[in-house]
C-alpha cells in the first residue's frame, strides 16, 4: 500500500532520512521496551514529526515506527526472509514494510487549522533487529501551502494491546512550537514530547527569524 509513492521526492533522500530515524529510535528504544519488558511488551509505538518552513508553507514529516516483539515476529520473519539469509534484504524490506504499513499507521492522522490532512507522499520498510525482533517504518509527507502559521493536532493510534505510546514533534528554525498542556501550563520551544496528543501550534518566531536574516546578532 505504501511501499511505493507517487510523489517526486528523491527516494535516495528519503532511504537516507530514516535510516537516520531508525538509528536514533534504537537508541530510545530502552525507553519504549527494556530488555527486561521486551517479552511482555509485543508491540511499542513512537511517532516523530518534524516541522519545517518550505515553499513559503509548512512541510511536515512524520516517521511512524512500530516494534514488534515474541512469537508473531517470529512468523513475520519466517514469511518474509525469502532468501533463508535470516535478515531483510532490500526488496523484503519493502515487502515486510507494505505487508505492517496500515497496522504501523494505524488510526494515526493530522488535523491542521480544523481540517484533515492527507499525505503527499509516503514510504514504508521494515527491519530485522534480531532472531525474535522486527521493527517496521512508514514516512509520510504533508504540505500546508502558503502559510507559515498553523494549529497541528496530532492523533495517535489508540490500541489496548500497545504498552508503549510516544510523541516527540521537532521545528526547524524560524518556527516555534507552542502547546498548552494544562489550564496554566504552557510548552515553548523547537522540539516538544507531549504525554498525549494535543494541539501544537506552530508559528514562526520573529527572534529567530531576525537571527536567520542576520539582522539581531545577540
Amino acid at each position: 500500500m505504501y511501499a511505493r509513492s507517487s510523489s517526486s521526492l528523491d527516494a535516495t533522500r528519503i532511504d537516507r532520512i530514516m535510516r537516520i530515524i531508525g538509528f536514533l529510535l534504537l537508541v530510545s528504544l530502552g525507553i519504549l521496551v527494556n530488555p527486561v519488558g521486551a517479552h511482555k511488551a509485543r508491540t511499542a509505538r513512537k511517532v516523530m514529526a518534524t516541522i519545517s518552513p518550505e515553499l513559503g508553507g509548512l512541510r511536515i514529516d512524520v516517521i511512524l515506527w512500530q516494534h514488534i516483539a515474541g512469537v508473531r515476529s517470529k512468523r513475520i520473519l519466517a514469511q518474509f526472509d525469502l532468501d533463508g539469509s535470516k535478515s531483510f534484504n532490500k526488496t523484503e524490506a519493502l515487502l515486510a514494510g507494505n505487508h505492517l504499513s496500515t497496522e504501523t499507521i494505524g488510526t494515526f492522522f493530522i488535523v491542521a487549522d480544523g481540517q484533515a490532512l492527507k499525505p503527499k507522499t509516503a514510504q514504508s520498510k521494515a527491519a530485522r533487529l534480531d532472531a525474535q525482533t522486527v521493527e517496521s517504518m512508514v514516512l509520510l509527507s504533508y504540505y500546508l501551502p502558503k502559510t507559515l502559521s498553523a494549529s497541528v493536532v496530532f492523533k495517535l493510534h489508540r490500541a489496548a494491546k500497545l504498552h508503549a505510546r510516544a510523541l516527540e514533534v521537532t521545528a526547524k528554525m524560524p518556527l516555534l512550537l507552542t502547546s498548552k498542556t494544562g489550564p496554566e501550563s504552557v510548552q515553548r520551544g523547537l522540539k516538544l514530547t507531549p504525554r498525549k496528543p494535543v494541539g501544537i501550534r506552530v508559528a514562526v518566531d520573529p527572534l529567530m527569524w531576525l537571527r536567520r536574516m542576520g539582522l539581531y546578532p545577540f
